[in-house]
């Protein structure tokens, strides 16, 4: 850019600005309303600090320090209206009590809140922006100083408040002032504002403009004029302390940050900065802190290749300075370097560079130097704006071999160098290369055909050497016109052949040297399936799962296969282990062989195999027991016999039953059954076996007799009743008592079964009860008395011998039936001379007794013979023969005697 075209944008910005100024000025006499604070100065002591100034002292010191700094620097747009209490206001407590109040939130309060209780009830607080406290505390601090709002329970909230030492000098006003008005400290802002920790006591400068657009004492557009992105111009403002015009500059640079940028210059309150010039810091907007960059004077500049700005102080004098600013920096670079011709030695190419500016705002002017074996060529061009290309063309010649051309391209001003320079390498041929090869696929199955596409290019240019001529294995190939050699092979054997041992360069120009980049091959190759595992075996039981693994590698390598196997109609997909689960319902094998692969790495389907059975099986047991029914307390013997059903051999192993412990104490019925199997040979739990139905019984013999006496003599008739006690079914056996049981002498007998002969089933053990029965004779008498006249009474009597309990039984005498028990009484009436009386017994048992007599009635004779004798009587008393009853002979056993019983009385 020439001076006289500088020259005049300098002259158009400066009038631009000047109507600027002037349309700022109208505006801000129209609209500009000055802020008006009310503050009410609070004088405060100490109980133990002795007062030695006065209220309206402290009141004059406030009001000239904050008025004449803040007309100034608000540049009138805020006005003071400062009270001042008329009295002291003295707290009961000492200093000491308060003196940690800048730190302590606890003892701020305290301290406001007894200074609040001490006003008097006519003072309207809430009238006044802020109360400013005043105190007689002695505190070198600029922490001293604070202000700020602050809540107290109870009183107005939220309350404004500043609070400074008295003897504090004017800076602790101003930032105690500042505080309350809500400006925070600023660290690293290096003195120049109030709120910097560093900032001149005596002398406190104007707040940064940043701080004043904060508390609207300043405008960005017409007071703080912006710079975009991408934007530069060159532009005067006026110092800080000025109060009006263009006093600052503002360039975005993030969504958080933006570069300040302002004109001070020592003087009026300003005097105490650290020194005159043109002001850079970065703003943060929100957290609101200022960080001071660089201070600029006359010909200085400062560059920032990172945010990418430029600030560069053209003029300065004491009213304002004139900068040329840029929101961006030009940024040069090579974008392309192209060439065009053949890569042959002595022969000149075309080179094309292409130039660009990345950056954000228009370049200096620039050279681009191209440096080469032979000479450096320099070549001018003009400024780029942002964003625009510029082609550059020339020549360059090559050598044989590595040809290393250098370009740069440089500028005055330039945001970033590494992007200026670029290296291209160019390489004039000098042999033909194997550069690569392709094949259809990369491993071939044994026996097949193997297609190979090998790239020949030159070492140069990389451009094709077409046709080119080579041999291999007697056999003529020329390259095409795309740089390609197309070979056939195939071999029966897995392995790889190395394709370059036997290919060699026929004739191509005068090239000799062939380099293989690359050395071509082929794998001709297979699937092996090497490993089968069956789990849990290779014979299962029936309706189980297998789980089959088969382990598949590619033999030349070993490596894994990948892809997917077919067995039994099933497609799995895997790597290495390709596992299948089987099952069958029935009997039977299935045999594992791979039906066909897909290979997902190479594309093979030649598999070696050897084929693997599975069986499914079970166990067939037979149990057999030697009969059905047992005796009670009888083993039970029972046998099994046990085979493999797919292949009938002899089953390998034990069989468990229902029932481990085969003998009973009782009648009992069970039915034995196969509960499992242990297989020592395949392992198999599922088999199918019969059941035995096993039954224990014992034959109940009741032994009863329908009496309890029985004649010597006689058989005891004895009942005798037999069921199995199983079922309850009849005992279709013989029962046979211990002894006869025949009476053949007084006394009890017992009788018992001696034994059983079994019947259908063949059981042999019995339970039967004993009866006792006595063995007996009766021994009876027959009385008559007759001696009252017409009357007649007969005395039956019968006891048993063994024990003499009497007998009873059905008696009658002289055919009428008599009751009684032992002793049987007939009386009746009776007329006659001789009573002739038969008596009998029918007692179950015993043959019947019969007892017959005649006698002489003596009363009815003796009044009929001596009616007149009265006292005399003869009593004639016959005693006849009592016949008894013989058993016949044949019921008699010989052993046991007849014996007569009788008596004549």
């Amino acid at each position: 850019m020439g001076e006289n075209a500088v020259s005049k944008i300098y002259a158009l910005t400066t009038l631009c600005f000047l109507i600027l100024f002037c349309i700022t000025l109208a505006c801000q006499s129209v609209n500009a309303q000055a802020e008006v604070r009310k503050i009410l100065v609070i004088p405060v002591a100490f109980k133990n600090i002795t007062i030695q100034t006065k209220p309206s002292l402290i009141g004059y010191s406030v009001k000239t320090y904050l008025t004449e700094y803040f007309d100034e620097v608000s540049y009138g747009k805020l006005q003071l209206d400062i009270s001042v209490y008329p009295k002291f206001v003295i707290l009961n407590n000492s200093w000491s009590s308060f003196e940690t109040y800048y730190y302590d939130r606890i003892v701020l309060e305290q301290l406001l809140t007894q200074v609040l209780y001490n006003l008097s009830e006519t003072v309207d607080i809430t009238a006044y922006w802020a109360l400013m406290i005043v105190h007689l505390g002695s505190c070198k601090y600029k922490s001293c100083a604070k202000g700020g709002l602050i809540d107290i329970p109870g009183l107005v909230s939220p309350l404004r408040y500043i609070i400074v030492p008295f003897t504090s000098p004017k800076l602790y006003y101003v930032y105690a002032f500042l505080q309350a008005r809500g400006l925070s400290d600023q660290p690293k802002a290096d003195g120049w504002t109030p709120m910097a920790p560093t900032a001149s006591e005596d002398y406190p400068p104007h707040i940064l403009m940043a701080e004043k657009a904060k508390l609207g004492w300043v405008s960005h557009g017409s007071e703080i004029l912006s710079i975009s992105r991408g934007k530069h111009l060159e532009v005067s403002i006026y110092r800080s302390s000025s109060a009006a015009g263009v006093r600052g500059l503002i360039l975005p640079l993030t969504t958080e940050t933006s570069l300040y940028i302002e004109y001070r210059f020592s003087e009026g309150q300003d005097s105490g900065i650290p020194k005159n010039g043109v002001l850079l810091y970065i703003h943060n907007h929100p957290s609101g802190r200022n960080e001071i960059l660089k201070v600029l004077w006359v010909g200085e500049e400062y560059i920032d290749r990172v945010s990418r700005f430029i600030v560069k102080v053209l003029n300065a004098d004491p009213l304002s300075t004139s900068l040329f600013v840029a929101n961006g920096l030009p940024d040069l670079a090579i974008k392309s370097v192209t060439y065009n011709g053949d890569l042959i030695p002595g022969r000149e190419i075309e080179l094309t560079i292409t130039i660009e500016n990345i950056g954000d705002i228009t370049s200096m002017p620039f050279e681009v130097i191209i440096k080469d074996a032979f000479k450096t060529k320099t070549i001018s061009g003009s400024a780029l704006e942002a964003g625009e290309t510029r082609t550059i063309k020339t020549t360059i010649v090559l050598r044989p071999g590595t040809n290393e051309i250098n370009i740069s391209v440089q500028s005055e001003l330039d945001s970033n160098t590494n992007n200026n320079n670029y290296k291209l390498e160019l390489l004039a041929a000098k042999s033909l290369i194997i550069k690569k090869f392709w094949s259809p696929k990369e491993r071939y199955d044994v026996g097949s055909e193997a297609v190979v596409d090998i790239l020949v290019i030159r070492d140069n240019d990389g451009l094709p050497a077409t046709g080119a001529v080579f041999e291999y294995k007697g056999k003529k190939y020329t390259v095409n016109a795309s740089g390609h050699l197309t070979l056939t092979l195939s071999s029966n054997e897995v392995g790889k052949i190395d394709i370059a041992q036997d290919l060699s360069l026929e004739s191509y120009y005068d090239i000799q040297i062939l380099d293989f980049k690359i050395r071509p091959y082929v794998i001709f190759d297979a699937v092996e399936i090497y490993k089968i595992e069956c789990s849990p075996a290779k014979r299962v039981d029936v309706g189980s799962e297998v789980t089959v693994k088969l382990y598949a590698r590619y033999m030349y390598d070993r490596s894994d296969f990948k892809g997917l196997i077919k067995v039994l109609n099933m497609t799995k997909e895997g790597k290495g282990i390709f596992t299948f689960t089987l099952k069958k319902m029935n009997l039977g094998k299935e045999t594992i062989r791979v039906e066909s692969i897909t290979d997902e790495l190479y594309g093979l389907s030649k598999v070696l195999q050897e084929p693997f059975d599975i069986i499914w099986d079970m166990v067939i047991v037979e149990l057999k027991s030697d009969k059905e029914f047992y005796n009670v307390g009888e083993q039970a013997r029972v046998t099994w016999n046990a085979k493999y059903a797919f292949d009938n051999s002899p089953f390998d192993g034990e069989v468990m039953l229902s029932e481990e412990y085969l003998r009973a104490d009782q009648p009992r019925v069970i039915t034995l059954e196969v509960v499992g199997i242990v297989d020592k040979r395949y392992n198999l739990t599922v088999f199918k076996s019969n059941t035995v139905t096993l039954r224990w019984d014992r034959v109940l013999v009741t032994l009863s007799s329908s009496l309890q006496r029985v004649e010597v003599g006689k058989t005891v008739p004895v009942n005798i009743t037999a069921h199995y006690e199983l079922d309850w079914a009849p005992f279709d056996g013989k029962v046979e008592l211990q002894s006869n049981p025949l009476c053949r002498e007084v006394g009890d007998i017992t009788i018992r079964v001696g034994r059983i002969t079994s019947g259908k089933r063949n059981i042999t053990v019995f339970n039967s009860n004993t009866i006792s029965v006595r063995c007996d004779l009766i021994e009876y008498s027959l009385q008559f008395e007759g001696v009252v006249f017409g009357y007649a009474k007969t005395t039956f009597k019968l006891n048993y011998k063994s024990d003499g309990k009497p007998v009873e039984g059905k008696v009658l005498i002289n055919g009428k039936n008599v009751l009684g028990t032992g002793t049987y009484v007939l009386e009746e009436p009776f007329y006659g001379i001789v009573y002739n009386v038969k008596a009998t017994a029918d007692v179950a048992g015993f043959n019947e007794v019969i007892a017959e007599y005649s006698s002489v009635h003596v009363g009815n004779t003796l009044t009929y013979a001596a009616c007149t004798i009265a006292s005399a009587y003869t009593i004639i008393r016959f005693r006849g023969k009592i016949r008894f009853r013989r058993p016949r002979v044949e019921e008699i056993p010989e052993e046991v005697p007849i014996e007569e019983q009788g008596s004549e009385e």
